[in-house]
């Protein structure tokens, strides 16, 4: 598995908060709290129903995203690395058409890509609106040997588009992704729906 696919499957993980019993532990049927009779370790699992409203998502739908993001990630490094063989020229930025929505390829240099550059050269890919806000509506690959810096003078905002149908992601396939904020010049990046504008 690449470094890249152990990342994704690590953060889709987290997101999915999969990894709820931790290592060498046991499921069980004890209440909450109290020991295990075949461990005799606390049990950490607790189906216990709490307050408040319901999850207001389908997860059913979110995990086929998740599953197609996966398949996705994992055709785009086969491509490259076929497109590499296959002599398609690796001295600018292209794109490949995977799954529902395409993704530009940023292809090996010395000095990494930024945000501006994206949006001068490729505007199909991501854009800069009037307030300075960034959207990408595609998805970017960082292919090896090239960086991504995220950074601004006044702090970075960044909307990735997402909605029911699907979402866009930026993932380093061997290459690198900076992202430089800090208290005064923070770097905001989230998802963002342009059919209602949250």
């Amino acid at each position: 598995m690449t470094t890249a696919m152990r990342f994704l499957s690590a953060s889709i993980a987290a997101t999915l908060g999969l990894g709820l019993v931790a290592a060498g532990a046991t499921a069980s049927s004890a209440a909450p709290g109290t020991p295990d009779s075949s461990s005799g370790a606390a049990s950490l699992l607790d189906d216990t129903p709490v307050a408040g409203d319901g999850y207001p998502g389908d997860p059913d739908a979110e995990a086929t995203l998740v599953a197609s993001e996966v398949r996705r990630v994992i055709d785009l490094e086969s491509m490259i690395g076929t497109a590499r063989q296959l002599g398609l020229s690796q001295s600018k930025p292209y794109r490949l058409a995977v799954g529902t929505t395409p993704s530009l390829v940023l292809v090996a240099r010395g000095a990494p890509y930024t945000l501006d550059e994206l949006a001068a050269i490729a505007p199909r890919t991501i854009t800069r609106g009037d307030d300075g806000v960034y959207l990408m509506t595609e998805n970017i690959v960082i292919a090896a040997g090239a960086t991504l810096r995220i950074a601004g003078q006044e702090g970075v905002v960044l909307h990735l588009a997402s909605g029911p149908e699907g979402f866009v992601s930026i993932v380093a396939a061997g290459g690198s992704l900076s992202v430089k904020g800090g208290d005064d010049l923070p770097v905001a990046i989230s998802s963002w729906n342009p059919v209602i504008g949250t």
